[in-house]
């Protein structure tokens, strides 16, 4: 009866640091689902900034090429005033 009494004992002991085992094994595997998530998050993240700086570019050029084209504009808008200018004073010594 002693004998089976310490087999129980060695049984117990040995279901219990299973059951440990099996609980560490599944705690390990949830930070591993977790960590791959937020890998897969970050590299998600990563390809989001990407596309939005390659798109801040775009717009950027953007803004440079009509920047330069307002310039433009004021430029031809400034060579019209004085011409309409210039006209005004002829007519002013014609008409006087």
């Amino acid at each position: 009866m002693m004998e089976t009494e310490n087999e129980n004992k060695q049984f117990n002991v040995l279901e219990s640091s299973n059951a440990e085992h099996e609980h560490e094994v599944d705690q390990f595997q949830v930070l591993e689902e977790r960590v791959d998530g937020l890998i897969e998050k970050m590299m998600a993240l990563k390809a989001e900034k990407e596309a939005l700086e390659e798109k801040v570019g775009i717009e950027e050029a953007k803004v440079s090429e009509l920047t330069i084209e307002i310039e433009k504009l004021r430029s031809v808008r400034s060579d019209a005033k004085q011409k309409i200018m210039s006209l005004l004073e002829k007519m002013e010594h014609v008409a006087s």
